[in-house]
């Protein structure tokens, strides 16, 4: 800081440490494809200035799925830790929300709950192969119903079939 007046001028300055009393870190894969499994890794670190204990909370929605979501850890101050959550991709398809929160317990006179936080991420799940367009050309010799057989959807996620029926003359 500088201060200055008609005839004095003079500074100062102090280091200032900017950041979060407790730092959570996701990390998952970019995309996964219905019944991949993976995991979802939660890097935490405290800078609370002492030692305390997080309840660990990851919830996913459809089309995705966390399994063994709830955890307690209890870090020093500056202690650093990993916790791996079991996720797995459902059947269907869409963009995926997860979840993740922590609150501090009490330990040693400190406020419970007085850390909090609660992030939000999005993954995808699709298909593993591009998109696939299968056409079946016909002459119509009289005017008829036309019906599409359900083999024409083998092999594809129903979810995400589009049918169109186009005709000429």
């Amino acid at each position: 800081a500088i201060v200055f007046a008609e005839n004095q001028y003079g500074g100062a300055d102090a280091e200032t440490i900017v950041r979060a009393p407790l730092v959570a870190e996701v990390s998952t894969p970019r995309v996964l494809s219905p019944s991949d499994k993976a995991e979802l890794t939660l890097d935490l670190q405290n800078f609370s200035g002492a030692e305390r204990e997080f309840a660990i909370k990851v919830a996913a929605d459809k089309p995705l799925a966390i399994t063994q979501g709830e955890r307690k850890v209890k870090l020093a101050d500056q202690a650093k830790t990993t916790l791996n959550f079991p996720l797995s991709a459902l059947d269907g398809y869409g963009i995926g929300k997860i979840e993740v929160g922590a609150t501090s317990l009490s330990i040693g006179g400190t406020t419970a709950g007085d850390i909090r936080i609660d992030r939000h991420f999005e993954l995808a799940v699709r298909a593993a192969w591009p998109a696939v367009l299968r056409s079946t050309p016909r002459a119509l010799e009289k005017l008829e119903p036309i019906t599409l057989g359900a083999d024409a959807m083998t092999g594809l996620l129903p979810e995400s079939v589009t049918a169109r029926l186009t005709v000429s003359r």
